[in-house]
């Protein structure tokens, strides 16, 4: 009885949150709620997707995905202020994921043989963005990873640092340092 009554405790502590009240609501029945987290943290889970794979449309996907499967299993979540953290462990899984299967597509071979300035050549229908982010990420592709991530979450994916550092299990200081 102890037991549930200190469970119930930290899960009524957590709706208190925005993100807690929004997670309720959705499993209350209210699934356009999940749209407000969504919104949130959408160009942040894009940005470090997009710190892992280094391609615009596969970091939308993959970022489609994540939330996606988010959904699927938030009723699986414990604590829901950890909601973010546990988004961000989603999307580093199929990232993983992506990563590994592209490596054994058969076609690879092919990709890999033709001449680079064929395939970085944009289509018609490249967004403006996607070409900057490309440039962006060159860029940060010459850093240590330790400041590449931490500048793609700050700067592309609009997070603090405080969400930096509990995300990636440091210091506040030691996050502000990086940037």
């Amino acid at each position: 009885s102890v037991i549930m009554d200190k469970a119930f405790d930290e899960r009524r502590k957590t709706v208190r949150t925005e993100d807690g009240s929004l997670i309720q609501k959705c499993l209350d029945g209210e699934p356009a709620a999940f749209g407000f987290l969504v919104d949130k943290y959408k160009s942040c889970i894009y940005a470090f997707a997009y710190s892992k794979l280094g391609n615009y449309h596969d970091a939308e996907d993959i970022a489609q995905e994540a939330f996606f499967k988010a959904y699927q299993k938030l009723h699986n979540l414990r604590g829901y202020d950890k909601f973010l953290a546990w988004l961000y462990a989603i999307t580093n899984n199929l990232c993983k994921d992506f990563l590994r299967s592209k490596a054994s597509r058969p076609d690879r071979e092919f990709v890999e043989g033709m001449e680079e300035e064929v395939l970085e050549r944009p289509s018609m229908d490249a967004y403006q963005a996607g070409l900057n982010y490309e440039s962006l990420y060159d860029a940060l592709k010459e850093l240590p990873e330790m400041y590449r991530q931490v500048l793609t979450l700050h700067y592309l994916g609009g997070m603090k640092s405080r969400e930096i550092a509990e995300f990636l299990g440091t210091s506040k200081n030691t996050i502000d340092q990086r940037l």
